[in-house]
């Protein structure tokens, strides 16, 4: 069985954007360096446990935090929530889709918005 992690992420507001971003926000920048940062020990406890976990991200807009964490974790994959998404083709090893009913999953653990919910740490 996959562990699966359920996120909210407030990745860029695919509205906002008019194709590839090229200059992220400072904000976004800090924000996703902090998360890495403070769930990057979880992750590994549970990737010991496991070789290999699902996300879920619901709000991924543009993802770029999807992909900051696949980096770390490229045999993982994510499922990126988001009603704005023009097309559902996906990216990889990230599926993407317009509601949360559609991601047939099971969650094991929960953050959202930096609070642990459910969070092995």
């Amino acid at each position: 069985m996959t562990i699966t992690v359920y996120y909210w992420s407030s990745g860029m507001d695919l509205n906002e954007t008019s194709g590839i971003v090229e200059n992220r926000h400072p904000w976004e920048l800090s924000r996703t360096q902090c998360i890495m940062k403070a769930f990057r020990p979880c992750l590994d406890k549970l990737h010991e446990k496991k070789d290999k976990l699902s996300y879920i991200n619901v709000g991924a807009g543009d993802l770029y935090f999807d992909h900051e964490l696949l980096k770390l974790y490229p045999q993982d994959t994510a499922h990126a929530v988001d009603i704005a998404y023009p097309e559902l083709n996906n990216e990889g090893n990230i599926n993407k889709y317009h509601y949360l009913k559609h991601v047939f999953v099971v969650c094991s653990y929960y953050w959202t918005s930096g609070h642990f919910l459910q969070f092995p740490c």
